[in-house]
């Protein structure tokens, strides 16, 4: 979640995940695709979904993943109130 792409090439390149998916705000049901391309010339392409974490359904199936990283997000979202 909150994928820039920093990391998440490493988790295919680097740690051999079979599929890596990002996940990002925006509009839900859209799908960016991205590449980057390392220092070495190594592409790396994935898929970018869009969505509201706060308000929309995931667009997964429960037990779709093996790991979840959230990077970068959990400070962007509203505190709730203790009661």
């Amino acid at each position: 979640m909150g994928a820039y792409l920093q990391i998440t090439p490493a988790l295919k390149t680097r740690l051999g995940y079979g599929e890596v998916r990002g996940c990002y705000y925006g509009p839900r049901g859209q799908t960016n695709h991205r590449s980057v391309t390392s220092e070495n010339g190594e592409a790396f392409h994935c898929d970018i979904d869009l969505f509201d974490a706060e308000k929309d359904r995931f667009p997964y199936d429960d037990g779709y993943f093996t790991t979840v990283l959230c990077c970068e997000l959990i400070e962007h979202l509203p505190p709730i109130p203790c009661t």
